[in-house]
């Protein structure tokens, strides 16, 4: 019977280090082309790095529109894709402690990206690139604005069915991310076997650190329709958790003496004219509360519109074009606050 469990718990924890051998050897293999774009911007950050005027934060919007490269400031776009301002929160941090404050910190969302968390489950929890301590911070930085995300996911039925305690709920994800056993690690995995798509995440990768974290999403030539269905073009509506988010990072630049720019992902003719009055009215009441709480911030309480020819997708991202657009506006912005 002895010898039975030890050969069993032997088993266990064999199986264990090849599993996370693999987890280790072939991560970008297994998330694919998020990874490679997430990766190029830990790897712009690392302490050996060099440090940046201009900071960008945001989203995939921002990635794809805001060009680091052949900008009169040494510029480093460190928008991540399909993340919020927890995760731009978390990644300023990081990049801090080891390079000085940028001269301007640019914070750009699209803005239905204050309403709810995107892809914090299954990026930047279950991603290694964040420090298991990091992501714990994450998850306390959340329940202190009162609230709890629910990590497995979204779906927690089978805990619930378990009465597994919610206190407990983030340690025991996180336990399971240090051995790449939660949901999000076991259905990611399912992506090895492209193995035709390994050269091209490859690429991704190469080709968003050598553009310094820019990186153009929407290649088509032109995009005419409304920008995202199923969107509530006439309210308006904002987590206090990303809001909160928010003011932590705009705390730390002017605690820094960064001037900050908040601004928002453009949007073609179509979208714009979608918006809905009491849309923009509660998004105007939104960020001008944190305008009056961070006078020294600049934050633009409106979406720019570009023509339909800028954008590449139906999402929020710009081809060529609208990068040099987008670019262009964010320059002239800089230089404004530059002469103030």
């Amino acid at each position: 019977m002895r010898r039975f469990w030890i050969g069993f718990f032997a088993s266990i924890v064999a199986f264990l280090a090849v599993w996370n051998l693999f987890y280790y050897s072939f991560a970008l293999q297994i998330h694919g082309f998020d990874f490679a774009i997430w990766k190029a911007k830990f790897e712009l950050i690392a302490p050996r790095a060099e440090a940046a005027e201009v900071v960008i934060l945001g989203d995939s919007g921002a990635i794809s529109g805001l060009s680091a490269v052949g900008s009169r400031r040494k510029t480093l776009n460190l928008a991540l894709g399909c993340a919020g301002t927890v995760e731009a929160a978390a990644f300023y941090d990081r990049y801090r402690e080891s390079h000085p404050p940028p001269r301007f910190l640019v914070i750009e969302f699209a803005e239905f990206n204050f309403r709810e968390f995107s892809c914090l489950d299954s990026y930047a929890l279950t991603f290694d690139l964040f420090t298991l301590r990091e992501r714990a911070k994450i998850l306390r930085d959340i329940e202190a604005t009162g609230r709890a995300y629910p990590v497995f996911a979204g779906d927690e039925s089978f805990l619930d069915a378990l009465n597994v305690p919610l206190s407990i709920r983030p340690t025991l994800y996180l336990a399971l991310a240090a051995l790449h056993l939660t949901p999000n690690h076991l259905a990611a995995a399912r992506r090895f076997v492209n193995v035709r798509e390994w050269p091209f995440y490859q690429n991704d990768f190469e080709r968003a650190l050598a553009q310094r974290g820019h990186f153009v999403i929407g290649e088509r030539a032109s995009f005419e329709g409304t920008r995202i269905d199923g969107l509530d073009f006439d309210r308006f509506e904002s987590s206090p958790v990303l809001i909160d988010a928010l003011a932590r990072i705009l705390a730390r630049a002017e605690r820094d003496g960064t001037r900050a720019l908040v601004r928002f992902d453009p949007s073609n003719p179509n979208t714009n004219d979608a918006w809905g009055a009491n849309y923009r009215r509660g998004m105007e009441a939104a960020f001008s509360d944190l305008q009056r709480r961070f006078p020294s911030a600049s934050i633009e309480l409106f979406i720019r519109q570009w023509p339909n020819e800028a954008f590449g997708d139906y999402e929020l991202h710009l081809n060529e074009s609208g990068v040099r657009l987008e670019t262009a506006h964010l320059e002239a912005m800089l230089d404004r606050l530059e002469n103030e």
